[in-house]
């Protein structure tokens, strides 16, 4: 995560980790929404984060193609430690945010920087139908 959020000035940089931070409650509850259709246990799978990227309107066919979302989700379940509680083929919940951060930088960097981006997409993450209420309940 850090060094997807370098590539701008590091005041920036710190301005949206701090905006993510701040957020957190909002994309564990989205995690915990849509991996609970998975089947593996606590991970979110191919399916799933389809259907959030569908749901957070994060698909563009000028920006953010399929196919480009498909990839980020390969890239995103190859990164970290690999063992029984991390599956290969779905998403750990430090993945999830690491592959929401990625789309959200490719689909909205050109409209204001990383701040901008990472604003995007923490408004369509609270905006999620039953977000808050699993919220409200942790």
């Amino acid at each position: 995560m850090a060094k997807l959020l370098s590539k701008p000035d590091a005041a920036e940089a710190e301005r949206a980790r701090a905006m993510l931070r701040d957020a957190y409650d909002a994309f564990k509850a989205a995690f915990k929404l849509y991996s609970s259709t998975s089947s593996e246990l606590y991970t979110m799978g191919w399916n799933s984060f389809t259907e959030f990227t569908i749901n957070c309107n994060l698909p563009d066919r000028a920006t953010l193609p399929r196919s480009d979302i498909d990839m980020i989700f390969i890239a995103a379940c190859n990164s970290g430690p690999k063992g029984p509680r991390n599956p290969k083929k779905s998403l750990c919940r430090f993945q999830f945010l690491e592959a929401s951060v990625r789309l959200a930088l490719k689909r909205w960097l050109g409209d204001g920087g990383a701040c901008a981006a990472v604003a995007q997409l923490v408004a369509a993450v609270r905006a999620l139908p039953n977000v808050d209420a699993l919220r409200e309940t942790e």
